[in-house]
């Protein structure tokens, strides 16, 4: 079956596209309209809607339109997230091998985390995700080690958009016991998840930090609880999950100590 088009976000899109051009960084709407083969009138609603949400920008002179700094700005977190993974991959690699388990590195979307990276290890853990999908912040170790090192009111604006939804007997569906939580992974520096999103799988889960000292990521290591016993996490698992967060953090400019 054909994919739908949206015809008036196609137009819309075209208009970014002209204006993203060397030759002509700046062109009026009947410049656009002619280059386009689009109305005047609709190419100033779009340009106005665009306006209003810095995608583009008026010359106050000249009148003419140029491309706005909100679109740097997206193009900054899209240049961060494929730094961050191409940085993290080699070190992801050595997480699974030292580990035996499946290691992911995400990033956290309001309420949800968003994969970045995968690395399977040989005793392969059936779970239905990939890089890009999306899950409940509130059932991942990866989505708890971020919300703990947030500023307080990002963090806080987070977990109102949360909805908190039980998956199983063990997910945390308070808001308050939650917030009890997070205090408790800042202060002992990781996340374990146990049996909270689906029975029968434990996470670990480390946070990455940025130059600048704010959390950007998270690293953790999965597999199923009857190898990712307690006494495994304890003694394998979290220290090498440490150490390999801290060294991912490193990379991307962060100044602390690296873990031993």
């Amino acid at each position: 079956m054909a994919t739908k088009r949206v015809e008036a976000l196609d137009r819309a899109l075209s208009i970014l596209e002209r204006l993203n051009s060397n030759d002509r960084p700046e062109m009026s709407v009947t410049d656009l309209s002619n280059s386009l083969g689009i109305a005047k009138g609709t190419i100033y609603r779009f340009l106005a809607t665009f306006q209003d949400h810095g995608y583009v920008e008026q010359d106050p002179v000249t009148k003419n339109y140029r491309l706005g700094l909100k679109l740097l700005e997206l193009g900054r977190v899209v240049e961060s997230t494929s730094d961050l993974r191409d940085r993290a991959m080699p070190l992801l690699r050595d997480l699974s091998t030292e580990t035996g388990e499946n290691v992911n590195l995400s990033v956290l979307d309001k309420g949800e985390i968003v994969y970045l990276a995968r690395v399977e290890s040989r005793q392969f853990l059936t779970m239905q995700l990939r890089v890009g999908s999306r899950l409940p912040a509130h059932v991942s170790s990866m989505g708890k080690a971020m919300l703990a090192y947030l500023p307080d009111d990002v963090r806080e604006e987070a977990l109102g958009l949360m909805s908190f939804d039980a998956y199983t007997p063990q997910t945390i569906k308070d808001k308050d016991e939650f917030r009890r939580e997070l205090k408790a992974i800042a202060r002992r520096g990781y996340a374990l998840n146990d049996e909270e999103l689906t029975p029968g799988l434990r996470t670990v889960a480390a946070p990455v930090f940025g130059y600048d000292g704010q959390v950007i990521g998270a690293v953790n290591v999965s597999g199923p609880s009857s190898r990712m016993t307690l006494s495994k996490i304890q003694e394998i698992v979290i220290p090498a999950l440490l150490r390999s967060a801290s060294v991912i953090s490193h990379s991307m400019g962060w100044k602390e100590s690296i873990a031993e």
